[in-house]
């Protein structure tokens, strides 16, 4: 799963991505990757925010990691590898495509 859009963003893709999230692992889906790229590294950035807390409740409840391009986090974000708490964990586009190209399906909000 891919999160590019932002926690407040007018489209409300970050509600409907943790929805979808939530209705796969209800039908016995796995989830390889949940990866915030872009504008949705925001998640990482304000985690006061009601979207992010929603998606780190989902990732405690589901022993899940939320992991973040590291890129991102430091060139857009201006934030240094100490900020990333759990359940966000620092990772790349590399172990993005490698978890893409072994799943059965990409999905993208």
């Amino acid at each position: 799963m891919l999160i590019n859009s932002a926690p407040d963003s007018n489209s409300g893709a970050s509600s409907k991505a943790l929805a979808y999230a939530e209705s796969a692992l209800a039908q016995k889906h796995h989830l390889r990757m949940v990866f915030f790229y872009a504008d949705g590294v925001a998640h990482l950035a304000y985690p006061e925010h009601k979207s992010s807390q929603a998606w780190q409740a989902f990732a405690q409840l589901h022993g899940l990691s939320l992991e973040v391009c590291s890129t991102v986090v430091e060139r857009d974000f201006q934030l240094a590898e100490s900020d990333v708490k759990a359940p966000f964990l620092l990772s790349g586009l590399t172990e993005f495509v490698s978890a893409a190209s072994a799943a059965d399906e990409l999905v993208e909000f």
